[in-house]
């Protein structure tokens, strides 16, 4: 277990060497008091970023913790008809916006106005690459690419290439790699459609043929796995929130973390010493650890929740993937139960990934990177 600890005590050291201060260029088309200052190796403001997405704020920072809003939020549905004098989805939305921000290694310090607002000026594709401490603790990476197209409208492109991986047959693999360009597809629509300005952002995913084109490698499985993002999905796993991992999101969900101090913190060290015997390196226990951790988020996040049309008549050896604009209706107590699991603000896609939309700011996450002076 020590090993372990060790191991995940370098993730956050390395990350924090990761942190380089990056200048931004394109800021000559602001007036000085509509940017945010380039402020070396800060954070960007919080305070300015609230106060263009219209946040609650006290004191410039965002006043509540995930906490008092998770208490808020199960005494509003305790009392549908009692209010609130803000929206709680900004408020969970300043809040993530602020957490992201920290554990991502970009510092880049970009307008929203510069991202939102302004003439974009036509630039080559980037090769965007960082890193992000996953669900708090968990060091991994993220690429795509951003440029501009024809239209003028910014464009964040991601290239995935799946290897065939445990219960699918050889047959059958080129069969659901058609039905994962499908899904790519209605990806790309739904992530730029619900954007703030459809016209201004774009996206494009691709299901590559060729893993040297790819700025993943995956490998696709039968059997439901929740990741990591970058290494295993199943034909069940929830694409549109996952590729928004591979964009640099941070998982907004709270329980993992709480999970994962009670399997390794509560565990008797017998079970610890036999564990660390099983693996031979700390990555291969930290990829166990977080295998045992995603197995809890299964009912909650999975595409085999029930839905309306869940269930099917094919055989198993024609079974489809299953197709991500399924609803299921909530019932206030499934409602409850998620939020009390969940503590993340419901309606963002990085919280719920099958009933939630992407978020303003995480858009602003996404391109700000187009605005920096260094693409790493």
């Amino acid at each position: 277990m020590g090993s372990l600890l060790g191991g995940l005590l370098g993730t956050f050291l390395f990350l924090s060497q990761l942190s380089v201060a990056l200048a931004c260029d394109g800021l000559d088309d602001y007036e000085k008091k509509d940017t945010l200052e380039v402020l070396g190796f800060s954070r960007p403001d919080i305070e300015k970023l609230g106060r263009y997405f219209k946040y609650p704020l006290r004191d410039g920072a965002c006043p509540y913790d995930r906490v008092s809003l998770t208490e808020m939020e199960l005494d509003r549905l305790e009392h549908p008809t009692k209010t609130y004098r803000m929206d709680l989805q900004s408020a969970w939305d300043c809040y993530f916006l602020n957490r992201n921000l920290n554990r991502n290694s970009r510092t880049c310090d970009v307008s929203p106005k510069l991202v939102f607002d302004q003439a974009i000026k036509p630039f080559q594709r980037k090769k965007i690459e960082g890193a992000i401490a996953y669900l708090g603790f968990y060091y991994k990476t993220f690429k795509y690419d951003l440029y501009t197209n024809k239209e003028g409208a910014l464009v964040a492109e991601v290239r995935v290439y799946f290897k065939r991986g445990e219960g699918i047959p050889e047959k059958r693999f080129p069969k659901l790699l058609e039905q994962m360009d499908q899904q790519f597809w209605q990806a790309e629509a739904y992530w730029s459609e619900r954007s703030p300005n459809y016209k201004r952002f774009k996206f494009r995913f691709k299901v590559v043929r060729d893993p040297k084109q790819a700025h993943y490698n995956v490998t696709l499985q039968k059997d439901y796995i929740r990741g990591p993002y970058d290494q295993y999905w199943s034909i069940k796993t929830a694409i549109r929130h996952e590729l928004g991992h591979m964009m640099g999101l941070d998982e907004e969900y709270h329980h993992t973390r709480e999970y994962f101090r009670e399997y390794l913190l509560d565990k008797p060290e017998d079970e610890t010493k036999k564990n660390s015997d099983e693996n031979n390196s700390d990555q291969e226990d930290s990829n166990s650890i977080l295998d045992k951790i995603t197995e809890t988020t299964r009912d909650i996040f999975s595409n085999e929740r029930k839905t309306e049309d869940s269930k099917s008549s094919k055989a198993e050896d024609e079974e489809e993937l299953n197709v991500e604009n399924r609803t299921y209706k909530r019932t206030p107590e499934s409602t409850r139960d998620d939020q009390y699991v969940t503590q993340c603000g419901l309606n963002s896609l990085m919280c719920d990934p099958h009933s939630g939309d992407p978020r303003p700011y995480h858009y602003y996450l996404i391109f700000r990177r187009a605005f920096c002076s260094s693409a790493h």
